[in-house]
């Protein structure tokens, strides 16, 4: 009796090996789930450890022999606690230890992921939340090593995908968060994905979520098409050939009184439209770098025209519903200036429009564009409109005599078609022509910053 009093307490260490010990020998389904019952609420308390990484392989083997969805429930669930580095939050320097430690041990067995994938695919909610939140677990501490074991089971992409569809939130919004993780600075995976079918199942979610006036969620999609259009030539050919484009054409209204935009909260809908607007740059972009070839680059630009998003973006650089929106100008005027540069069917929609001007008038949207950027209070402010004029006017003989028309009397003598002949080497008008057209907007008067920046301005390619 007094033996048994004076029995030592196991050790944390000895109580993890007798419970896996345990799950090991277990006899029967019933044993199974008694033993994973005890390991989850251990991890959930302590620190724990694993032995080794035989102890993790002993998980995925139940895991993945197992028909039982409570079984696999609650291996993922060991699993979670296992790596989570925020459980317990009571001891956070020993969970981040321990987190680390059983991480290793998790990413030396080379099926690991492949069978956490392999639980995205059964209909229980739990699984597969539990399987989402492990996936997150371990791309936020080993992106790359996880990312690579995806690529070498394309089907791991194809389940996650798939949760797109899922009709439950909790579900579905944390696999906009999986995706966007599994497909960051990986073209192959983001290539995998698209190619899943993920831009219309985004856009399936993102017009559900604006029958309820809009949602952060909106802001997730739009993320997540950003991330797999990025440095990513084919996915941004199936996106724009396939019409994905167009249906986020009316996202961008700048009319306050428009019955689609006028659902959402103000702040929602800037930020939404902010964000298509870096899609566009994305894909119209010419950045160096970006891989995008220029065949795919001129058909983006195309479709952009077609499809009316570039007098969308003209609307909502220049409207007064935009003018307290800086942020929104901003990213529209760089989204249009990828637009038209180089592309003159897109250059001709923007001198041709017209935009109106309080209080009851209009005039051409690239004046427009000059005003706003004459009138900029700081270099910051007048480069954006700078930017357009600059992008409409670079190598267009076109686009540079028809706003010089518009600004001033073509001198006597000298027609267009006169003025035409003198042109530059590639195409553009000779830089005197430019900087006495420069001059002209400037006047006789001191300049201001904006105007000075104006008047040294050089085309950018």
């Amino acid at each position: 009796m007094w033996g048994r009093m004076m029995a030592a307490e196991p050790t944390p260490e000895q109580k993890v090996a007798r419970l896996f010990e345990r799950l090991g020998g277990a006899a029967g389904p019933d044993d199974v789930r008694k033993a994973l019952g005890d390991l989850g609420e251990l991890a959930s308390e302590q620190a724990m450890r694993v032995s080794s990484a035989e102890d993790v392989t002993l998980l995925l083997r139940v895991l993945a022999e197992t028909e039982e969805v409570e079984v696999k429930r609650d291996v993922l669930d060991v699993l979670v606690n296992l790596l989570d580095a925020k459980t317990p939050s009571s001891a956070p320097d020993a969970a981040r230890a321990k987190a680390a430690f059983n991480l290793d041990a998790f990413l030396e067995d080379p099926a690991a992921v492949s069978a956490v994938l392999s639980c995205l695919e059964p209909e229980d909610m739990y699984v597969r939340y539990n399987a989402i939140q492990l996936m997150l677990i371990v791309l936020g501490a080993e992106r790359g090593r996880v990312q690579n074991f995806v690529l070498t089971n394309p089907m791991g992409a194809a389940a996650a995908t798939e949760l797109l569809g899922d009709r439950r939130e909790v579900v579905r919004n944390d696999a906009l968060l999986l995706l966007a993780e599994l497909s960051k600075d990986s073209g192959e995976i983001s290539r995998l994905i698209a190619f899943q079918g993920a831009f219309d199942r985004l856009l399936e979610i993102i017009g559900d979520e604006a029958e309820e006036g809009g949602s952060v969620i909106i802001d997730d999609c739009l993320v997540l098409i950003a991330t797999l259009l990025r440095q990513n030539p084919a996915a941004q050919r199936l996106f724009v050939e396939t019409g994905t484009l167009e249906r986020l054409a009316p996202y961008l209204s700048y009319d306050p009184t428009d019955p689609f935009t006028a659902r959402f909260a103000p702040k929602q809908l800037t930020a939404s439209q902010v964000r298509i607007c870096a899609i566009v740059t994305t894909i119209a972009g010419d950045q160096v770098g970006s891989g995008t070839d220029e065949q795919t680059l001129r058909a983006c630009r195309d479709r952009l025209g077609v499809s009316g998003l570039v007098k969308r973006l003209v609307g909502l650089t220049t409207s007064s519903s935009t003018a307290t929106e800086p942020s929104l100008r901003q990213a529209a005027m760089h989204s249009l200036a990828c637009a038209v540069r180089a592309h003159e069917p897109n250059q001709r929609i923007l001198i041709e429009q017209r935009v109106p001007v309080p209080p009851a008038r209009t005039e051409p949207a690239p004046l427009r564009m000059l005003a706003l950027a004459l009138r900029g209070a700081t270099r910051a402010s007048a480069e954006p409109p700078l930017r357009v004029l600059l992008a409409l006017l670079d190598g267009s003989s076109f686009a540079q005599l028809h706003l010089a028309a518009t600004l001033a009397p073509i001198p006597t003598g000298l027609s267009l078609s006169a003025a035409a002949g003198s042109t530059g080497a590639e195409g553009g008008l000779e830089p005197s022509f430019c900087r006495s057209l420069a001059l002209v907007l400037v006047g006789k008067t001191a300049p201001s910053p904006s105007q000075a920046l104006l008047a040294a301005a050089r085309p950018e390619r």
